[in-house]
């Protein structure tokens, strides 16, 4: 089962307290009594048609300000006719024959998109230098349709819809309060009706399709797979699925359902939060530490999957020996099957760094800012063009989100070559290149020093941040590292700690008050070493 992933932020990323995360998951077709090319066949036709429509009345569309429904309704009244009106460009209903109107709909929204983003690449490109060559419209796409509830997608045995009763009163009459109220009802009776299709696809896995089929569309019988319907009843009925997508992959087809969850992030103060702080390396996968303000670190972990990347690299031999002897054209099929590989690779790294992080409850993951741009040394060419760093943090960055954990960077300057304890630099071992000597002696391990680093960069960077210039000017005169970000270790933020924390006020010691309630639950649960003495007698 395949998995996507969309965050739609509310507001910034500094102040974002809740988000909406769309998940889509992949249901394969086991059987389906019609052929479904012809399906996805008109679909494309339609869409190169509306696009070249769409494009050559792109002045009208975009003068249309309103919103993106009245410039559908636009496209719609030139292509598509009836009684009371003429089409200008008749040739779409002649052509596509029955066409549904949800799904026509559909690929004009889809063929309004399309144009709009060429027309956003053509004026980029003339901001430019000019040196590429101009991006073009591509009117052929690979794309296929979207099954539309009642209209195009049935599942079968599900049980009557549930309804909410239309409100008396006109929308624009509504109060704000009522407005939420109504919001909240239709989202509930979208729910129910989710659950109740989830739950008769696990007892029948059985939908009817609205394809094309013998000039004419009609509807068919699909069986989804058994498994794929039960880990969505198993974990997605707390979501309302959308409408269901075509899709080809492998030369299989399958219905992608998307889900949409409303997460509320962490909220913890910056003095109690603790973090998880991730060093992504291509020798060890991912090296993670739990760092709490005061630089206390709480437990570490090394994340090495040692039987894939030894997969990967024998894949990667396979493909260097058949290339030598046949060319890089007929390897297609090889670099497809290594990048599966490195795919899952990455899945696995970012699904074991959110689950430490959700074992010691942190607040925070926080990566390096990692880009690498320009020349690569030849030696380690291959494995830096392969290592999925930032598909890593895509990855880890919507699971962590539905978890609640916020996702933050920091830069990623020197934090290998800088020591912890704020010694200076380090010098790697030339037979151990993960084991780093400190200026004072002291062995330990490159990818944890750096693991420390990254943490303590993050926690320097919020506390300071808010400061006035005094308190920054004061801050850097005791603790001289903090001034440039790229300076500070672990031994810095451990000294800004104590600069910034009160003195502990000394207490004299007072008398000591027995509740002897208390006193007796205690002492009858443990062993008879002291037991009060009964009222009345005096020692």
């Amino acid at each position: 089962m395949c998995e996507s992933r969309t965050i739609e932020l509310k507001n910034t990323l500094r102040e974002v307290s809740a988000l909406n995360i769309t998940s889509s998951f992949q249901v394969r077709i086991v059987n389906c009594s019609v052929n479904l090319n012809d399906t996805v066949r008109i679909y494309q036709g339609a869409l190169s048609y509306l696009i070249g429509i769409v494009n050559e009345n792109w002045d009208a569309v975009k003068s249309i300000t309103t919103g993106a429904l009245e410039q559908r309704r636009y496209i719609e009244k030139l292509v598509h006719g009836n009684k009371n009106r003429e089409a200008k460009y008749p040739e779409f209903d002649k052509k596509f024959r029955k066409y549904p109107s949800y799904l026509r709909r559909a690929t004009i929204t889809a063929a309004i998109g399309a144009v709009s983003s060429s027309r956003s690449n053509l004026a980029n490109w003339e901001n430019t230098d000019k040196q590429t060559a101009a991006p073009t419209l591509q009117i052929d796409r690979k794309a296929f349709p979207t099954f539309f509830r009642d209209d195009m997608f049935e599942v079968e045995g599900a049980p009557e819809k549930v309804k909410v009763p239309k409100n008396p009163k006109a929308k624009d009459k509504l109060t704000p309060e009522e407005k939420k109220i109504e919001k909240e009802k239709h989202q509930a009776a979208q729910l129910k009706n989710s659950q109740n299709e989830i739950t008769a696809l696990n007892d029948k896995h059985t939908v009817h399709l609205k394809v094309y089929h013998k000039s004419d569309w009609v509807w068919a019988t699909v069986t989804l797979r058994k498994t794929d319907i039960a880990y969505l009843r198993k974990y997605w009925m707390h979501a309302c699925a959308s409408a269901p997508v075509l899709e080809k992959r492998f030369g299989k087809y399958s219905l992608r359902f998307s889900f949409e969850e409303n997460i509320s992030l962490s909220k913890t103060p910056i003095k109690k939060q603790r973090i998880c702080a991730v060093d992504l390396g291509l020798n060890t996968d991912a090296t993670c530490c739990i760092m709490t303000a005061d630089g206390t670190i709480l437990a570490r972990k090394f994340i090495n999957f040692a039987s894939d990347k030894d997969h990967l690299y024998h894949v990667l031999n396979r493909i260097k020996k058949f290339q030598r002897l046949h060319g890089s054209r007929e390897a297609h099929n090889f670099w497809a099957y290594a990048k599966r590989i490195n795919d899952e690779l990455s899945k696995k790294i970012a699904s074991a760094i959110v689950e430490f992080a959700v074992l010691y409850s942190a607040d925070v993951i926080v990566f390096e800012h990692l880009d690498f741009k320009g020349k690569k040394a030849s030696s380690k060419k291959q494995k830096i063009q392969m290592w999925r760093k930032n598909g890593i943090q895509h990855i880890a960055e919507h699971k962590a989100h539905r978890c609640g954990i916020r996702i933050s960077h920091i830069c990623a300057w020197g934090t290998s070559k800088l020591a912890f304890d704020g010694s200076g630099k380090v010098t790697r071992a030339q037979n151990n290149h993960s084991l780093a000597s400190f200026e004072s002696g002291k062995q330990y391990n490159a990818d944890l020093n750096a693991c420390y680093n990254i943490g303590a960069r993050y926690f320097i960077r919020e506390v300071t941040k808010p400061m006035s210039k005094k308190a920054w000017s004061q801050c850097k005169a005791k603790v001289p590292d903090i001034e440039r970000r790229t300076q500070c270790t672990l031994y810095s933020l451990k000294q800004l700690h104590s600069l910034l924390s009160p003195p502990m006020a000394t207490q004299q010691p007072g008398p000591i008050c027995w509740d002897y309630t208390v006193l007796r639950e205690l002492c009858g649960r443990l062993t008879p070493m002291w037991r009060p003495m009964p009222s009345g007698i005096v020692s």
